[in-house]
Parts: C-alpha cells; structure tokens; sequence
C-alpha cells in the first residue's frame, strides 16, 4: 500500500520521476500491472515528453491543463 498527501490508495505504488519546473506530476503502478501517470502543466508551451519502458511519449498539454494517462500492464510481468 502507498500513501499519498495523506491518503491510502491499496495496491498503487508510488513511481519515480525527473521533476519539471513547468510540469508536476505522479505516477503510480497498480496491483494489475497496469501504471498511470497524472500531470499537471503549470506553465510553458510545446509537447510534454515522458518515458516509460524504454518508449517515449509526447503529450499536448497547454498550460494550466491536467492529463491523466494510462498503460496495461506489461507482457509477462505483474
């Protein structure tokens, strides 16, 4: 179980990042394997880029917007 801003949510953990001054953001990893990523973009203009097995993405997030996004799980591990 993971503890986030005082809240319990059973069976997330909680992922690492690179922090970005104009984006802040969480990523957590399900107990089904599956991972989600919540950004906000607090300012800036152009694509957010993140990466994640090895795979990069780019988003379109306009300044003061929230996305939520989200992977299955990966092929073989859970």
């Amino acid at each position: 179980m993971a503890t986030r801003a005082g809240s319990s949510f059973p069976g997330l953990s909680r992922l690492d990042g690179q922090p970005q001054r104009w984006v802040e953001g969480a990523a957590f990893l399900n107990r089904d394997g599956s991972r989600v990523a919540i950004l906000y973009r607090k300012s800036g203009e152009g694509p957010v880029s993140l990466a994640l097995d090895g795979e990069r993405y780019s988003v379109a997030m306009p300044a003061g917007s929230v996305a939520t996004l989200r992977w299955g799980a990966r092929s073989g591990r859970q």
